[in-house]
């Protein structure tokens, strides 16, 4: 990003590096560049933050996907990283995730543990409704914001809960996708949400799969990606 921002004006360069770099920007140049009221929003609902020269990033950063606007928090292992609460996170698995149900889901979709909402938004391109649902409010709120971002806020209903618990009885979905945590955690660690399976690594995963049979139409598909530790003979955790 650094090299391409070298093609660019000053001005370019330091709005570009504010939002794809996470690093300040002196506050008359973006409100040279934004609406004063968009400043303010974005401000109102903690994405920036200000002291009296810069605007910062509060620990977000702009990424673009399969020509989609996503706002993730800051990569860990960036100079302007704030935090190592990644939240809401977006990984490898994400991508992986991604390149299966782009352009293959549709009628009504199901999104469990949505985070930014990357799986919510790439869906709705060809789905005729997506409810995304995440535990975390900082996380919920950004698919919110991603939604809109893309467009896309008409088509997705974005629900703040655990798993199905946010689900009405009546819904059924075509699709149940999810990128869930899978990464075995001790209840006695601190762990990122994003991550944490639980002891066995699969509390999440049990969960979303026991709800297959109640809220899957017939003929539905249930998506899910993860890892595993284990040989290229058998898993070493399986889920019950």
């Amino acid at each position: 990003v650094k090299f391409e921002l070298k093609k660019l004006d000053v001005n370019s360069q330091k709005l570009f590096s504010f939002f794809l770099l996470g690093e300040p920007l002196e506050k008359d140049i973006l409100e040279y560049e934004m609406d004063k009221k968009l400043i303010e929003y974005l401000y109102e609902i903690k994405i920036i933050n200000q002291d009296n020269i810069h605007y910062w990033m509060n620990n977000y950063v702009l990424t673009s996907y399969c020509n989609c606007y996503f706002l993730v928090s800051n990569v860990s292992y960036y100079p302007t990283n704030q935090s190592q609460e990644q939240k809401p996170y977006i990984g490898i698995d994400t991508y992986w995730l991604s390149r299966i149900i782009t352009n293959t889901v549709n009628g009504n979709v199901l999104d469990l543990c949505t985070g930014s909402g990357i799986q919510a938004i790439l869906a709705a391109k060809t789905a005729d409704a997506v409810v995304a649902v995440d535990i975390d409010q900082q996380s919920a709120n950004i698919a919110l914001f991603n939604a809109c971002l893309n467009n896309l806020s008409d088509k997705i209903d974005v629900r703040i809960g655990n798993l199905y618990e946010v689900v009405k009885d009546n819904e059924n979905f075509d699709f149940i996708i999810s990128n869930p945590p899978f990464i075995p955690i001790p209840n006695d660690v601190n762990f990122h949400i994003c991550g944490d399976g639980g002891e066995q690594g699969t509390i999440i995963v049990n969960k979303i799969l026991s709800g297959y049979s109640s809220y899957l139409t017939p003929g539905g598909q249930g998506i899910m990606i993860g890892q595993c530790i284990g040989t290229n003979e058998t898993t070493f955790i399986e889920g019950s």
